[in-house]
């Protein structure tokens, strides 16, 4: 018969990303074995494989940033990528990754820009999501403790015009979920085309230390592929319903 348990439990798995059964080739790639970016300040840029931040200071203008080459799409796209930090110190806002629609400072309001936010919230070194605009900042509600010395696995995913989540996992296969964000965006923002990494111009002042590697986007999708290792001959088959994030 039908072990339900362990069907419930694969269904929770899965319900945090759209699935349905068709891997997808990603329009963007990086492994960083090569450079093509433009290093602003200091302490920021590609060595040793990885999109590497070095003590790099906040409040300042540090940062590496390329263009992708196309516009992502304005309403469906989806970047993995992983991370980890080393060393921290003082209170240090940094942005390991954001896509802009300018090649402008990393949180400056004249910039339209979303992604990934590394900081110190209180005494915990966390990750969330924010976006920007011309006027204003925010951040997603939710915020995940991260340790030191640790790999986590991070999807963003632009579900629509106006919603931008994060899932973060603790395996390259992206299957075993720790922490769901969303975000509703100020903004449809469109002409994103640059991606960059680098620290908050305007707070913090504290330095961090972190790696960027195995950067995939995938524009014009939600969804990226199947999750056939959580499958077994008692399962049951959820592929035909297809499920998306939530919120």
């Amino acid at each position: 018969g039908v072990n339900w348990a362990t069907a419930l439990l694969n269904w929770a798995k899965r319900k945090e990303i759209t699935i349905n059964g068709a891997s997808k080739t990603a329009t963007y790639t990086d492994a960083f074995g090569t450079d093509g970016y433009t290093d602003v300040g200091t302490n920021i840029g590609v060595s040793g494989g990885t999109m590497t931040c070095s003590g790099a200071t906040s409040n300042a203008d540090n940062r590496a940033w390329k263009l992708l080459g196309s516009t992502l799409s304005d309403t469906a796209w989806v970047i993995d990528f992983d991370f980890k930090y080393t060393a921290v110190s003082g209170t240090f806002v940094h942005y390991p990754l954001v896509v802009t629609d300018l090649q402008d400072v990393i949180r400056n309001p004249v910039n339209d820009q979303m992604g990934f936010v590394f900081e110190l919230s209180g005494s915990n070194n966390v990750i969330k999501i924010m976006d920007s605009n011309n006027t204003s900042l925010a951040h997603s509600a939710i915020e995940y403790s991260i340790t030191a010395d640790t790999q986590y696995y991070i999807r963003l995913i632009r579900n629509n015009s106006l919603k931008l989540t994060m899932i973060v996992y603790t395996d390259s296969d992206r299957t075993e979920v720790i922490n769901t964000q969303t975000l509703t965006l100020q903004d449809a923002y469109t002409g994103l085309d640059t991606i960059q990494h680098g620290t908050a111009s305007g707070v913090g002042g504290g330095t961090a230390t972190w790696t960027i590697d195995n950067l995939n986007i995938y524009s014009g999708e939600t969804t990226v592929e199947n999750i056939p290792s959580q499958q077994t001959s008692n399962d049951v088959d959820f592929t035909s319903d297809p499920l998306t994030s939530s919120s």
